[in-house]
């Protein structure tokens, strides 16, 4: 058991072996484009393109199954399956963009209200009311 890990290489099973190779047939890489020179480099894999942009495989993974893209850092991420056309043209980038340029437009309207629904009733303690009157208070003259 010690050996694999010595060797830092993690054993594959047969399946993941399978999606590996279906991946690398089908030609599905991830593109990472700079946004400020318009460069754009390729990877085989989501976990290369996110140590090249410095952040989690994981965290890059839930952006693109979610959304089919990551736009941070000064990047955008997305997979070559994805046709970028329609990519640029959806409503998940075009809000993605707007939140860049305008960082105070953290949540929309609907979000506000279901934060607000989800909030309703909940019971704050004596120190968090205090903490909140003390930041609400008018300042001293």
């Amino acid at each position: 058991m010690r050996k694999p890990k010595l060797d830092n290489k993690r054993i594959k099973t047969s399946e993941e072996k399978l999606k590996h190779i279906n991946s690398l047939l089908n030609g599905v890489s991830t593109i990472v484009v700079n946004n400020l020179t318009n460069e754009s480099k390729s990877f085989v894999s989501g976990r290369e393109a996110a140590k090249f942009i410095g952040i989690n495989q994981s965290a890059l993974a839930k952006y693109i199954n979610k959304q089919n893209f990551y736009l941070g850092r000064g990047f955008l991420v997305y997979k070559s399956s994805t046709d970028l056309k329609v990519l640029l043209e959806s409503e998940a980038y075009l809000k993605a963009i707007a939140r860049k340029k305008n960082p105070h437009l953290k949540y929309s309207e609907a979000s506000k209200e279901s934060i607000r629904k989800a909030n309703l009733g909940k019971k704050l303690s004596e120190e968090v009311k205090k903490k909140l009157a003390l930041g609400s208070a008018a300042p001293p003259e």
